[in-house]
């Protein structure tokens, strides 16, 4: 049998990670293991390159910004971006 954490456990460990909170830090308070953690930030951030590699590349478009009175302004726009 092997022991399981709930999406809530896993979703609350990796925000206090990403908030800048050490590993060990986090398994203090949930009593999740560190090594546990550790893994789940390791699996996120694969999940996140693959899914940027996949990404097409951005449209960039030089548009004027009614309220800024530049010569032009770069307007990046990011299509097919999920959260994972």
């Amino acid at each position: 049998m092997t022991r399981g954490y709930s999406k809530d456990a896993k979703q609350i460990c990796l925000r206090l990670h990403q908030n800048g909170m050490g590993y060990r830090a986090i398994e203090r308070i949930t009593g999740v293991s560190h090594n546990t953690v550790i893994n789940w930030v390791r699996e996120t951030t694969s999940l996140v390159c693959e899914s940027e590699e996949s990404l097409d590349e951005p449209e960039v478009s030089k548009t004027p910004h009614p309220d800024i009175h530049h010569d032009s302004i770069v307007r990046v726009t990011v299509k097919n971006f999920q959260i994972v």
